[in-house]
């Protein structure tokens, strides 16, 4: 995906819709034609082809930036006939995904924490609701649930005015976003941002299913698109001096449903997976002192 900076900056956003003002930027990304998420797999080994056969410095940098790759992965030295190809074996890490960087950008948005530029007013973030005693009782709210959750649930959602920017765990967040969420913003956010939320439980909740039906995946890439596309509409506004609200993870969202279909449900392939994997074998090294020395 093409992204998009601020006037005078070199950092680029992936930002959908075009800024106002920016006509000579590239046109707005079209949220409805599913051709632009298929992923060039088959473009890939061309692409990296091009890219060694570089001659010179100068070459390589021309043709790093055409081809947006950098050197050769070091999965590539796997056995092709017992693992996916690369890229396609690369895929969305839920986890990271849904229970950190979307949960932390929402949070960052409502607590009016994201950076305000020159151009922008406070006053005007209508979303930024979780400020002083709302966020405090809010805090409180979360902790006194704790008790309605199952002992299945692990880690369970902790004050968050206290904690939350102190080694708060990606379950914790997943339970307290998408878990209380719906029910616990619905009092404090202004309709249209909690209504969009809601779209974007709806499809979350169905990508972390261990088996998905392909009219339930149809619906969640519906609601996942649905949300990012009046994410940038509502909260960044077309407005130059909000590109830096347009994260990669939301861009990512698109990817997640289609991602189902290539290899298999997100759960099945996710973080989770190497996190209890690694969790296992340190139960069973047993030497402290030098823990992660032993798992490498």
């Amino acid at each position: 995906m093409q992204g998009r900076h601020k006037p005078g900056s070199g950092h680029y956003y992936t930002v959908h819709l075009r800024p106002h003002g920016m006509n000579n930027d590239h046109p707005d990304f079209n949220f409805h034609d599913s051709a632009q998420l298929v992923d060039p797999h088959g473009d890939y080994d061309q692409n990296l082809i091009k890219l060694l056969a570089s001659s010179n410095q100068a070459e390589y940098e021309q043709n790093r930036k055409l081809t947006g790759l950098s050197k050769p992965s070091i999965v590539s030295g796997l056995r092709k006939s017992l693992t996916l190809s690369v890229p396609k074996c690369f895929t969305v890490n839920l986890m990271h995904l849904l229970f950190l960087k979307i949960g932390e950008l929402l949070i960052l948005l409502w607590r009016g924490s994201l950076k305000c530029e020159p151009t922008d007013d406070k006053a005007s973030w209508d979303w930024a609701v979780l400020t002083g005693n709302v966020w405090q009782d809010h805090g409180r709210l979360v902790a006194a649930a704790t008790r309605y959750f199952p002992s299945s649930f692990h880690q369970t959602p902790r004050n968050t005015a206290e904690k939350i920017s102190s080694g708060y765990k990606a379950t914790e967040y997943f339970l307290y976003v998408f878990g209380l969420g719906p029910a616990f913003y619905r009092v404090v956010l202004p309709r249209k941002y909690w209504i969009n939320f809601c779209r974007l439980t709806r499809g979350v909740w169905v990508i972390i299913q261990w088996e998905i039906s392909q009219c339930q995946l149809c619906d969640a890439h519906s609601f996942l698109t649905q949300f990012v596309e009046k994410y940038e509409n509502i909260y960044y506004q077309h407005r130059p001096d909000r590109i830096h609200y347009c994260r990669p993870a939301l861009h990512t969202l698109l990817h997640a449903s289609p991602e189902v279909f290539h290899i298999g449900p997100g759960a099945c392939s996710s973080q989770f997976t190497l996190e209890c994997t690694i969790g296992n074998l340190g139960e069973e090294i047993r030497q402290p002192s030098n823990l992660f020395g032993n798992l490498c």
